[in-house]
């Protein structure tokens, strides 16, 4: 039987900041560059006229470490009614009370899953370790279907959290069926600018590790992981562990192609 693999190009979804290029927050990985260039809330409509069909909300966090999706849900959910679209959500450190009143225009949740306490402080500067674990029990709780997410190299460039963070979703195994990996990108202005990024066969020991623990589950490769000669060595070393590539090369299309792999092209979020 042919190996089957998603291959998915974001055609068809767009990321939406809903706090324009604002976050209460510096993160060491971040410190708010990816806001600069996203779409908001009001270019939803026009988006949709270009072919757009689904949308990651997210945005930087306020004061209380939420996405503020809330403030927003009626013109969210008039969006949604009238042109039949799809929301995938960040939600920060979202209560109990906030969930139950987007959950009904939320199709999925993208979550990040940090493996200890000293990662999340280090990268995020917060201490609610916990609390995190929380949101994703209200999640799960009110019946939003969750996409957990793993950024290799997540502390300082350096392979410390992850296998952690595997550990952590054993807990919730029922509830998600894909584990979406991202790769740490070195990114200007930020405090890791300048740090190194996990070796290739280090991020292939990891999702070799996922998919024995795992395998049962789609293991995707996501967006974010760095470009140039990295991307195309790292794309073409996990092949025959991914369930799902995003935003493949042409050369990584041609090897699978070679390979003789069964091909399902995607032109929506590896979340939906």
């Amino acid at each position: 039987m042919k190996k089957t693999i998603d291959l998915i190009k974001l055609n068809k979804t767009k990321s939406i900041s809903l706090t324009g290029d604002y976050c209460y927050l510096n993160c060491s990985h971040c410190n708010k560059h990816y806001l600069k260039n996203m779409k908001t809330i009001k270019d939803i409509e026009a988006l949709v006229k270009q072919g757009y069909k689904s949308f990651l909300l997210s945005g930087g966090m306020n004061n209380k470490l939420e996405i503020p999706i809330n403030i927003h849900k009626n013109e969210l959910r008039k969006l949604k009614e009238k042109y039949d679209l799809k929301y995938n959500a960040h939600f920060g450190f979202m209560n109990e009370e906030n969930i139950i009143d987007i959950k009904d225009i939320i199709d999925t949740a993208s979550i990040d899953i940090i493996g200890n306490k000293k990662t999340l402080e280090e990268v995020y500067h917060i201490k609610n370790y916990e609390e995190s674990f929380k949101t994703i029990e209200n999640i799960i709780k009110y019946e939003i279907p969750i996409k957990p997410h793993i950024t290799i190299g997540l502390y300082k460039g350096q392979i410390y959290h992850e296998i952690e963070a595997l550990e952590k979703l054993e807990k919730y195994i029922e509830y998600f069926d894909r584990i979406i990996f991202l790769v740490l990108i070195p990114t200007k202005g930020s405090k890791y600018e300048n740090n190194l990024i996990p070796k290739i066969d280090e991020v292939l020991n990891i999702i070799k590790i996922a998919k024995k623990m795992y395998n049962d589950k789609k293991i995707i490769l996501g967006c974010m992981h760095p470009k140039g000669t990295y991307r195309k060595e790292l794309q073409k070393n996990l092949i025959p562990y991914l369930d799902g590539l995003v935003q493949p090369l042409k050369e990584t299309e041609i090897l699978i192609k070679n390979m003789n792999y069964k091909i399902n092209y995607k032109y929506e979020c590896c979340a939906l």
